[in-house]
């Protein structure tokens, strides 16, 4: 159940996940992408409880429960969730930071080095990401009073016809071929993805998004690891060589994974066993 809090920086909505078996010996924060918020479906979730850590789960500003004005830069975002660990007494945390979290997530890192043990990008945004046009896209269909009919069709889509519905979103995500990959997922892995993208809003949050800067990569300390699918058709590829280039601790785990939604595929396996490897080395 999500909650909220009042920072320095302004009000901060937010959910706790804690491991069933054993105390958590350490925390983890998850930086969500474009579009979803603290009670969107996470797939990792049970193998990193699993793994014994414990899940604090934002939703950045812009995004349901969290206003704009807590920080509508990358930089005010870092700033409002280094200020909610405050409030929480949480001294030292691991980041994963996902898609259109990027820039916040690389901004946390390099503002609050103390703060960020290890810091994991999944195909995320680290340098300047849509061009004109993009934006131009952006501000018709998802500013806010717009987004909500928008997400409200889609929806309605959605549920008449998931498989041709998914295949037209899938297009945006990889340079493969859409339709065969929507083709090929057996029902549990379609009805995970619908129940992924079905909760979907962009709020404020995704017009904030959009204008993000990254910072000062080369400041970052923490161990970084950058996982990025090689048919990512939304974050093109020199966003990881942008990274790997700056970030001075930085390991790459490039997947085979069909789409930037590389959770729903059989290739991810091999990345989260990674993944956990890395966050459990330190």
């Amino acid at each position: 159940m999500e909650t909220f809090t009042q920072t320095r920086y302004g009000l901060m909505e937010y959910r706790i996940a804690e491991p069933e078996n054993s105390p958590a010996e350490r925390t983890l924060l998850i930086i969500n992408g474009g579009h979803t918020h603290c009670n969107s479906p996470l797939p990792d979730e049970p193998y990193l409880l699993d793994a014994g850590f414990r899940l604090i789960v934002p939703s950045r500003p812009g995004y349901q429960g969290t206003p704009s004005t807590t920080g509508r830069t990358a930089e005010g975002a870092a700033d409002a969730l280094a200020a909610l660990m405050d409030k929480l007494q949480i001294h030292q945390i691991d980041v994963i930071a996902l898609s259109a979290g990027g820039p916040t997530g690389l901004q946390l890192a390099s503002r609050y080095p103390q703060l960020v043990r290890s810091l994991v990008l999944q195909c995320a945004v680290t340098c300047e990401w849509p061009d004109a046009k993009q934006k131009r896209i952006a501000s018709l269909l998802f500013r806010p009073g717009i987004e909500r009919l928008f997400w409200a069709f889609f929806r309605g889509v959605l549920n008449a016809a998931p498989r041709f519905t998914l295949s037209k979103l899938m297009e945006s995500l990889t340079t493969l071929d859409a339709k065969a990959i929507i083709k090929d997922l057996d029902d549990e892995q379609l009805l995970s993805m619908k129940q992924f993208v079905e909760t979907q809003r962009s709020g404020s949050g995704f017009m904030n998004d959009i204008h993000h800067k990254s910072g000062d990569l080369s400041s970052i300390q923490a161990r970084t690891l950058i996982v990025f699918s090689k048919y990512d058709g939304t974050i093109p590829y020199h966003h990881v060589e942008y990274a790997m280039s700056r970030i001075p601790h930085a390991e790459l785990c490039l997947t085979e994974a069909e789409s930037h939604l590389m959770w729903f595929s059989p290739h991810y396996r091999v990345v989260r066993s990674n993944m956990l490897d890395f966050l459990q080395k330190i």
